[in-house]
């Protein structure tokens, strides 16, 4: 979440895509990978696109993108969305606290890089 934040939705998205072709043509990935991947991104990137990056909408996207894709693989694979969430909670929680943690160094980082390159 932190790409997304630092870097802005559109180049978040185009990154996506572009790591979920790769996926593809390596074999990676198949078409329902691809789909789950690309609801989290939509709901976590449009939830810091909507609401801004700030240090809770950077902490809570991730989150958020994690449950909205549960509930995607619940439709497509029939599994309880109980279940999969419940699978997923320690690292919706993880993330969450990591991105709070991470959000104002990478910004920093982020912020001297670009002086360093004026």
């Amino acid at each position: 979440m932190l790409i997304c934040a630092c870097f802005g939705f559109k180049r978040y998205i185009i990154a996506g895509i572009l790591a979920s072709m790769l996926g593809m043509m390596l074999g990676m990935h198949n078409i329902i990978n691809v789909l789950v991947q690309m609801v989290f991104r939509v709901v976590a990137g449009g939830t810091m696109a909507l609401l801004g990056t700030n240090l809770l909408t950077v902490a809570i996207s991730g989150p958020l993108g994690t449950f909205a894709a549960r509930l995607v693989l619940w439709q497509v694979t029939g599994v309880s969305w109980v279940a999969l969430t419940a699978a997923a909670a320690p690292g919706m929680i993880f993330t969450a606290i990591a991105a709070s943690v991470f959000y104002k160094p990478a910004q920093q980082l982020l912020t001297r890089v670009a002086a360093l390159r004026s």
